[in-house]
């Protein structure tokens, strides 16, 4: 809970000015799941007392799990002087005397917290989203390969009766491109909102939020990424119909 001036310029937002109301931030509201007129309760295990605010605003701020109050409101709440300040931000070194101070935290330490853990999850996430496209370009090409397989007397005859290559394409490979199309449609943010109800339970012990919405960006590399690992299967697949011979008739005669 970080009690600050409406003058703030690290955080220029307006702030509560009562003390059971309360702003926090889309991270705070996305990892304890309020939203604008919920009540919120913040445990002080240390004096053991619990306190209930009401939440008047949340603002956009996915770096920390903060709740923000009026500097005043704060200090009568906690029964503290005028000169108490529970959070103090400066872009210089401060003259503070030591035993005053909880914490100390500089950008650099920030920055190195978060290099170690994109170090960490950096080759993790790679590695999942590459074994999923591996996964998924599989089983679409032995999905559509059994299709060929038992269709080759078909494609076999077709051949024979004079039936160009694209236009046995267009027959059995061309229409799968609609199916996948419409499956990634729907499968896509379906995928996305499952995630959205589970990832929060994935680090409901860790001290942070995180912005789980994707921008029309995403959503169109995600798509891109689909229809690119379709045009590899589609490849190789044409590369199989081209093997298939007008002599399978002749194979599979009575």
């Amino acid at each position: 809970m970080l009690g600050i001036d409406d003058d703030n310029p690290y955080f220029p937002i307006v702030t509560a000015d009562k003390k059971n109301e309360i702003v926090i931030s889309s991270a705070a509201a996305q990892k304890f799941g309020v939203k604008v007129g919920d009540k919120l309760v913040l445990s002080d295990e240390v004096n053991e007392r619990d306190y209930a605010f009401t939440v008047k605003n949340i603002v956009n701020f996915t770096s920390g799990v903060h709740a923000f109050l009026d500097r005043d409101v704060m200090q009568e709440l906690f029964d503290q002087e005028d000169d108490y300040y529970n959070v103090v931000f400066a872009d210089h070194a401060l003259d503070i005397d030591n035993g005053r101070l909880y914490a100390t935290v500089s950008k650099e330490n920030v920055e190195e917290s978060s290099q170690i853990f994109t170090d960490m999850m950096g080759p993790m996430v790679v590695m999942l989203v590459a074994i999923s496209a591996l996964i998924f370009m599989i089983v679409m090409y032995l999905m559509m390969k059994v299709m060929i397989d038992r269709s080759a007397f078909s494609i076999s005859l077709m051949k024979a009766f004079g039936y160009r290559r694209r236009e046995i394409r267009k027959l059995y490979l061309d229409g799968n491109f609609y199916v996948i199309l419409l499956g990634a449609l729907i499968c896509v943010p379906l995928a996305k909102w499952s995630m959205d109800l589970v990832y929060p339970y994935c680090i409901a012990n860790v001290a942070i939020g995180m912005d789980l919405k994707f921008t029309p960006q995403i959503y169109i590399m995600i798509y891109g990424g689909i229809w690119l690992c379709y045009m590899v299967i589609n490849f190789l697949l044409v590369g199989r119909l081209n093997k298939l011979v007008p002599a399978e008739v002749l194979k599979n005669r009575e």
